[in-house]
C-alpha cells in the first residue's frame, strides 16, 4: 500500500504540473536557473526531488507539496491558475504579477514596487529591475549559453553608484557548479546527495588550488554547507523518530554555554528553534498533526551536551491549551507564547473545573475545561475551546450555570424566566438582574462543566413557554465571585472580594535561576500574598531536590537571588517567613544583605509610627 501511495502522490504531481504548464511561472532549472520565484511557492517549483518535509529554517511544505512557514502565522493568495499573488508573514507583504503566459513580472514589497522582469522568447529572465530606493543595484542583465543539462549565465549588475560588477556562473543540473566575480579570485562548488538526489552538503574551493576557501577574518578553513532535508516518510513516524538532544549553540566557542534543547527527526537536526518553556520543561508543538509534545526537566541543568531526552506527547487535536503544574499556569497557541503573555487567567476550578484566558488586546478567548487534579511534580496540556461571543458553561450537577461573553463573566442575579415553546429541546430562557434575557439552546443535552454556545433572546422570533423550574434547570442564582489572575491558581470561588491583581513582569533578562524568576513573576502579579508565594516556592524546592534535603539554605540563596534584583521583595519576603525559616537567614545571610534590610526594616519602622 506504500509503493502504490507513492506512486499515486508522483502520478498526481505530474499531472499537476501537466495542468499548470500553459499558465504557471515558468521555472526551468537546467535552461534558466535565474528565473524569479514567488515567495510561498509550492514544492513543484524548488529544484527538490522527493516529498520533502523540512528543507531550511524557512521552507516547510506539507505532503502535498503546499509551502508553510511551519509555527509561523502567514497569508497566501492565488490566482485562479494557482498562482501566488499575495503573501504575508509576520515582518512584510509581497505582491506578483504576472502577465498572460503566466511569467512573473513584477514584485512588490508593502505595497512598494521592488522587481520587475524582462524575458526573452525562451522564457528566461534577462533582466532585473530594481524600482525600490532601499535597493543599491539598479539593474541585472542575463545571457546564457547552453550545452546539454549545463548552462553559463553572465550577469552584469549595474549599482545605483554607476559600478558594473561582471560574473559568470555555471550550472550543471540547476546547480551552481563555478562562479567567478570579476577581480576576485573563481570558486568551484562540490556536492554530497542523499538517497533522493538532493545535496545535504556543498563545499566550495578555490578554483585553481581545488583547495576549501579560508575565512577572510581569522584564515580558518570555512566549513561546508549543510542542509538537514527531512522527508515526509521520516516526519510521519512521529515519535518513533523524534528525539530532543541538549545542543551548545556556540559549538565550544564559550565555555560552560547554556545548553539549549534541540529537535530531530529521524537522526536529522530540525531547523526550527522552538522556545516554550514552562517551569524546567521543554514544550513544542507540530501544526500540521496539531500535537504538542514535551521534554521533562530539560532546562533543570542535570542533562550533559548532546545527550538525548525522552519526548512524550502532551497533547493531540487541539492548537491552543494551558499548561498546568497545580501551581502555576501558562497558555500557548500554537506551540508559541506570542501576545499570549499579555492574557489574564481566571480561575473557575472549584465551580467549573476550568481556567477561562482573555486577550482584549488580541479579541480572543478561550475556556480550558476538565482541569485535572495534579500536584506540581507534572505538566500537564489542557485544550482551549474558543469562547468569543456568548458561551454558558453548567456547573456540576446543571443546578447552576455561568454566562461568558468573550471570556468575561456575566455577573449579576441569574433567574430563569422559562423555556422556548418553539422548539422540541429543553432551550432556557435567563435574566440577569431582571434585565438583558439570554437563551442557553439545547439545556437538556448539555454536559455538565463543558462549554456551549449562547444567545441573546429574541421576542420576534422565539416563544416563551413557561416559567416552571425542573430538576434538570439551574434553580440557584449564579454571584460566585472571581479573580483576575496571571499565572496563578487562586481558588476565587470563596470570596466576594475582587481582588487586584497586576500585569507579570518579565524577568527573564536577570540570569536568574526558574525558582527566583518564578517567584518574581508571582509576585509581581499579586504583592500581597507573599507568603502564599513563599509557600509555592518551598513547595517548587521540595519537589526538585532529592528527599531528605535541607531546603533552608536552598531557599536563602534564592532569596539573596531576590535581594540583588528589588531589595525591597526580598524584605517583604523574609518578614513573610515563618519565625523559623526566619531566623536561619539572619544568621547566615551576608552581612550586606542583612545590614540593608535591616535599614529597610528600620525605616519602615519609622514611617508606621
Amino acid at each position: 500500500m506504500k509503493n502504490f501511495n507513492t506512486k499515486l502522490s508522483l502520478l498526481l504531481i505530474v499531472i499537476t504540473l501537466t495542468t499548470y504548464s500553459g499558465f504557471a511561472q515558468h521555472v526551468d532549472w537546467i535552461h534558466a536557473p535565474k528565473n524569479p520565484i514567488p515567495r510561498g511557492s509550492s514544492l513543484q517549483y524548488q529544484n527538490l526531488k522527493g516529498t520533502v518535509f523540512q528543507e531550511s529554517i524557512s521552507e516547510y511544505y506539507t505532503k502535498d507539496g503546499q509551502w508553510f512557514p511551519y509555527n509561523v502565522e502567514f497569508e497566501i493568495r492565488r490566482d485562479d491558475q494557482g498562482r501566488v499573488v499575495y503573501f504575508k508573514d509576520r515582518y512584510s507583504t509581497y505582491q506578483y504579477v504576472y502577465d498572460n503566459k503566466g511569467k512573473l513580472l513584477e514584485e512588490k514589497e508593502d505595497n512598494n514596487p521592488s522587481r520587475a522582469f524582462e524575458y526573452d522568447s525562451k522564457n528566461r529572465v534577462i533582466k532585473t529591475t530594481y524600482t525600490n530606493p532601499k535597493h543599491s543595484i539598479s539593474t541585472i542583465t542575463y545571457s546564457y549559453t547552453q550545452d546539454g543539462t549545463k548552462c553559463t549565465v553572465n550577469e552584469i549588475s549595474t549599482n545605483k553608484d554607476g559600478e558594473i560588477i561582471v560574473r559568470e556562473i555555471r550550472y550543471e543540473n540547476g546547480l551552481v557548479v563555478y562562479a567567478h566575480t570579476q577581480g576576485f579570485p573563481a570558486t568551484i562548488y562540490t556536492y554530497e546527495f542523499d538517497a533522493q538526489g538532493n545535496w545535504i552538503v556543498r563545499t566550495i574551493l578555490d578554483a585553481e588550488t581545488k583547495q576549501p576557501l579560508r575565512n577572510k577574518f581569522d584564515g580558518k578553513v570555512a566549513p561546508p554547507s549543510t542542509r538537514s532535508i527531512i522527508y515526509h516518510n521520516e516526519y510521519e513516524k512521529g515519535l518513533q523518530a523524534l528525539t530532543v538532544q541538549m545542543t551548545d549553540l556556540t559549538n565550544g566557542v564559550v565555555a560552560n554555554a547554556r545548553l539549549v534543547p534541540i529537535v530531530f527527526i529521524n537522526g536529522k537536526e530540525f531547523k526550527k528553534m522552538l522556545f516554550s518553556r514552562f517551569i524546567n520543561d521543554f514544550v513544542f508543538y507540530d501544526p500540521l498533526s496539531k500535537t504538542y509534545y514535551i521534554a521533562r526537566n530539560a532546562y533543570l541543568g542535570t542533562y550533559k551536551k548532546d545527550q538525548k531526552i525522552p519526548v512524550e506527547i502532551l497533547s493531540t487535536g487541539a492548537e491552543n491549551v494551558l499548561l498546568f503544574n497545580g501551581l502555576k499556569v501558562k497558555a500557548l497557541e500554537r506551540g508559541d507564547e506570542g501576545e499570549l503573555k499579555d492574557w489574564n487567567f481566571i480561575n473557575y476550578t472549584k465551580g467549573l473545573g476550568a481556567f477561562v484566558g482573555t486577550n482584549k488586546t488580541a479579541n480572543k478567548a478561550y475556556a480550558f475545561l476538565n482541569m485535572p487534579t495534579v500536584t506540581n511534580e507534572k505538566v500537564v496540556a489542557v485544550p482551549g475551546t474558543a469562547i468569543n461571543d456568548l458561551w454558558y458553561i453548567p456547573a456540576e450537577d446543571k443546578k447552576n450555570v455561568y454566562l461568558f461573553e468573550n471570556g468575561e463573566y456575566v455577573r449579576g442575579k441569574y433567574a430563569m424566566v422559562g423555556t422556548l415553546g418553539n422548539t422540541t429541546s429543553l432551550n432556557l430562557v435567563v435574566s440577569i438582574d431582571g434585565a438583558t434575557t439570554y437563551v442557553f439552546p439545547e439545556y437538556d443535552k448539555a454536559l455538565e462543566k463543558h462549554v456551549y454556545k449562547a444567545r441573546l433572546f429574541n421576542p420576534s422570533t422565539d416563544v416563551l413557554k413557561s416559567t416552571t423550574t425542573t430538576n434538570s434547570t439551574p434553580t440557584t442564582s449564579n454571584t460566585t465571585s472571581t479573580t483576575t489572575a496571571s499565572n496563578t491558581t487562586n481558588d476565587t470561588s470563596k470570596t466576594n472580594t475582587t481582588k487586584i491583581t497586576y500585569p507579570k513582569k518579565d524577568y527573564s533578562n536577570y540570569g536568574l535561576t526558574s525558582f527566583a524568576q518564578g517567584y518574581l513573576e508571582a509576585y509581581s502579579v499579586d504583592p500581597t500574598a507573599a507568603a502564599q508565594h513563599i509557600t509555592d516556592l518551598g513547595v517548587v524546592l521540595k519537589n526538585h531536590y532529592p528527599e531528605d534535603t535541607k531546603l533552608f539554605p536552598k531557599f536563602l540563596a534564592v532569596l539573596e537571588e531576590i535581594y540583588y534584583v528589588d531589595n525591597f521583595i526580598a524584605y517583604e519576603t523574609l518578614i513573610n517567613t515563618n519565625k523559623s525559616l526566619f531566623d536561619y537567614c539572619m544568621a547566615n545571610m551576608k552581612n550586606p544583605i542583612k545590614q540593608h534590610l535591616v535599614r529597610i526594616a528600620k525605616m519602615k519602622l519609622k514611617q508606621n509610627n
